[in-house]
């Protein structure tokens, strides 16, 4: 089986490729499965198949339904319609004793048992439907798959594919001294303090829309989320587990730190944004494709239309074209997809989701320089770049730890939470107008060492509505939010940096709540909390916009964002197998 990681740790080590899951019996012959054009192991593509037998009125049991003992694995099968599918899970049903889990597959109830719906037995069929993608999960031996693959009414068959963290253990939690440093709130984050600005150096500065981010509810497709940590707030909830024999929490750590970049509340972009953990791999990282797909099913059962939806996929696999059309499936329902590009240092059309199409592929800058990452995928394929180097935030430990963590991982939920800022300041708005409006306020042609081939996009939030204005400024009247001249632009932004800092003080000094009078704000107060609401000073009664700051730290390089590209944590050795590198 091909091996997928998730991109979100340092100090990365070999992990060894494992099978497909199985369940041994008396052994069968049974025919080979033939591995196709893609890094996927698939049956014989249609076009090499025997002519297929007429259908009949009454569905005809397959030869091998007789013989259905062997190894059996796990299969994503593609139907044709889901009209054909009525025919087919009959079929099943008389042919192989098939029992048909409609229940979650229409997302009813959602009790504890549909969630774990991946414990199901091997006789269970688990349809799902998502865009135009209709299909089902099932065990089978592989001679039934191949001759359920000449089928009429079966477009494909894929062996189901392991999906793995490369990173086994928790090394990339780096000494909590830092916590400690970091956890008041005097220190604006540079990753943050980066991505309001056109250009360096850093100002101390974080400026964002005060809606912050409320009214969208992004759900984060990875290991869980300490939805009890303080950074949340009450904002994070479980939304389903599709692991096997996962709990109902973050066990890992990679899904909490991606959710408090995504929305927390001190280190976040959108600080305001409602957060579902939907669990889908287990405390050593790994899952499969199909726990991806149900916990994507669960999720398109949720959403309806209207709702302000995103989606969080901070794991990389080799391409996969059936992931990929889940993927786009989930877009076409509205719902908007942002996923990390991958952190091979590779062209990122070789992997999957964020190859595919209708997705936010996030590649991944240093955060206080505008290099690429060393560990960047990169191409055509990657459609905008963040932040994703040595970013602090949310951990496990405990409901106050932070941790540091590298990837294109952490690039991806910096653009989730622009997408929900975007969102809660102008309304939704469809995918593709979604990615439109995003690249057009984003900063262009400032990044280094990128490819002729990709784009140079560099994330940028929304301005925050002044004062003086009831919407924000329009990105087609405004040559500062499409910079395809640097110098003018430039020169633009450097005139609305200097408005808006005006701005800031008028708030500032007319806004005593906000400001040195809320003695639970006082970052030297040893008794502030950080998830305590009174001691956020992003309290959207204070203005319509607003700025964390800390000017003092951006003439200075922090110690723990070492920009040295050969440091071990993030470059990997020349002889190192890149596909390791996290």
């Amino acid at each position: 089986s091909t091996l997928a990681k998730s991109h979100g740790s340092v100090n990365t080590q070999s992990s060894e490729k494992s099978g497909t899951e199985s369940v041994e019996s008396e052994p069968i012959e049974t025919e080979s499965l033939k591995t196709g054009s893609s890094k996927t192991k698939t049956l014989e593509s249609k076009s090499s198949k025997s002519s297929k037998p007429t259908e009949p009125g009454v569905p005809k049991c397959p030869k091998t339904a007789s013989i259905s003992s062997g190894t059996v694995k796990k299969y994503i099968m593609k139907l044709s319609s889901k009209k054909a599918a009525d025919k087919h899970y009959s079929m099943l049903e008389n042919c192989f004793n098939k029992v048909i889990n409609h229940n979650h597959s229409k997302g009813a109830n959602h009790s504890k048992h549909d969630k774990n719906v991946k414990n199901f037995p091997k006789n269970q069929v688990i349809p799902f439907t998502i865009g135009d993608y209709t299909g089902y999960l099932a065990f089978f031996p592989s001679d039934v798959a191949a001759e359920l693959n000449n089928l009429n009414e079966v477009d494909d068959v894929i062996e189901d594919i392991k999906v793995k963290i490369a990173d086994t253990d928790l090394c990339y939690y780096e000494s909590q001294d830092v916590s400690s440093d970091l956890n008041s709130l005097d220190l604006v984050l540079p990753n943050l303090d980066h991505i309001d600005q056109s250009d360096l150096p850093l100002d101390g500065y974080y400026n964002y829309p005060g809606s912050k981010g409320e009214g969208v509810t992004i759900y984060v497709v990875d290991t869980g989320i300490n939805v009890n940590h303080s950074e949340f707030g009450g904002r994070a909830t479980h939304g389903g587990t599709f692991c096997d024999g996962c709990p109902d929490f973050d066990d890992h750590g990679h899904g909490t730190h991606v959710a408090g970049i995504a929305g927390g509340s001190i280190h976040g972009v959108a600080k305001n944004v409602n957060l579902v953990a939907i669990k889908v791999l287990d405390f050593l990282g790994e899952g499969y494709t199909s726990d991806i797909i149900l916990g994507l099913n669960y999720v398109a059962s949720q959403h309806n239309d209207g709702d302000n939806t995103v989606i969080n996929m901070s794991f990389t696999t080799t391409f996969v074209q059936a992931l990929n059309d889940i993927v786009s499936g989930m877009s076409a329902l509205g719902i908007h997809m942002v996923c990390a590009a991958g952190n091979f240092a590779d062209d990122a059309c070789q992997y999957s989701p964020g190859s595919a199409a209708n997705v936010i592929s996030v590649g991944a800058t240093k955060p206080i320089s505008n290099n690429i990452a060393s560990f960047s995928n990169y191409g055509q394929c990657v459609g905008i770049f963040a932040p994703g180097d040595k970013i602090i935030s949310a951990g496990i430990l405990s409901n106050i730890d932070l941790a540091i963590m590298s990837g294109t991982s952490q690039a991806s939920p910096h653009v989730a939470g622009t997408v929900a800022l975007i969102i809660s300041q102008l309304g939704n708005m469809s995918p593709d107008d979604m990615k439109s409006y995003l690249y057009g306020i984003a900063t262009y042609d400032v990044i280094t060492g990128l490819d002729n081939l990709s784009p140079n996009i560099f994330l940028r939030v929304p301005y925050p509505p002044s004062e003086c204005s009831d919407s924000p400024p329009d990105p087609s009247q405004d040559e500062d939010l499409n910079q395809s001249d640097s110098d003018s632009s430039d020169s633009d932004t450097d005139s609305s940096d200097s408005d808006t800092d005006s701005s800031d003080s008028d708030t500032d000094s007319s806004d005593s709540d906000a400001d040195s009078s809320d003695s639970d704000a006082d970052p030297s107060d040893s008794d502030a909390d950080p998830s305590d609401s009174d001691a956020d000073p992003s309290d959207s009664d204070a203005d319509l916009s607003y700025s964390d700051t800390d000017p003092s730290y951006s003439d200075t390089d922090p110690s723990y964002l070492d920009t040295d590209p050969s440091d071990s944590d993030t470059a990997p050795d020349s002889d190192q197998d890149t596909s390791d590198q996290t």
